[in-house]
């Protein structure tokens, strides 16, 4: 039950101005926790940066495919190579 009532501690509306609509959340009027409401959403945020795929077919149980992993580059290194794609008297400053 304790759940049930922080996930349902909110709810929304459509609003909008001109060519714009977004659900705006309001929470009721007793004043309920929704504490776990906030984790949850959280929680689902840092696992789509993390790279969790939200669809139907890894649900299933078909892989998806994985994404190519990239090397770790350094400033420094970003940083060389920019300057040369500088104009002259940019790199004559230093």
């Amino acid at each position: 039950m304790l759940l049930a009532d922080h996930l349902t501690a909110e709810y929304s509306k459509l609003e909008g101005k001109v060519g714009f609509e977004f659900c705006k959340w309001y929470a009721y009027p007793d004043k309920r926790d929704n504490h776990m409401l906030d984790v949850l959403a959280g929680n689902c945020v840092a696992a789509s940066v993390s790279g969790l795929c939200w669809n139907v077919v890894a649900a299933v149980g078909d892989v998806p495919k994985q994404r190519e992993t990239r090397k770790a580059v350094k400033f420094s290194e970003i940083v060389k190579q920019k300057e040369g794609q500088r104009p002259q008297w940019m790199r004559d400053k230093n």
